[in-house]
């Protein structure tokens, strides 16, 4: 038992550690392709950001968006009030 409990440690930290270069990677690329992105989300981490840049992976092609479909973006609903907010 205590064996199987290191290798599921050791696992998990294998899995922690790509995460960490996986979203090292994602960051690094975006700085490189979409530097303005930050203006626009605050972290890359969300499901905003991932939303975005699935559909719009550089700022060339974001920069076509209408300012009203930006919006709709930036809208997020909160799960405690049940209402809309920007971000």
């Amino acid at each position: 038992m205590t064996e199987e409990l290191r290798e599921l440690e050791r696992l998990r930290e294998r899995v922690a550690k790509d995460f960490a270069d996986r979203l090292r990677q994602v960051h690094r690329a975006v700085d490189l392709g979409f530097p303005e992105f930050t203006r626009y989300v605050r972290t890359l981490e969300s499901q905003l950001a991932a939303s975005i840049l699935s559909r719009y992976p550089t700022a060339a092609s974001f920069r076509g968006v209408s300012v009203k479909k930006r919006e709709s973006f930036m809208m997020v609903r909160t799960r405690s009030a049940r209402s809309w907010r920007a971000i």
